[in-house]
């Protein structure tokens, strides 16, 4: 079934837990941790 750009997004969004930039920024300097900003 075809999917428009709003559901595949919400289907992202659903999947991919979010960060604050405070934890994102405790996370890396915890090391062993990979930033990807798409």
């Amino acid at each position: 079934m075809a999917r428009n750009v709003k559901e595949l997004m919400e289907a992202a969004n659903a999947a991919v837990p979010k960060i604050t930039p405070a934890q994102a920024r405790d996370l890396i300097a915890r090391g062993n941790t990979l930033v990807v900003d798409v």
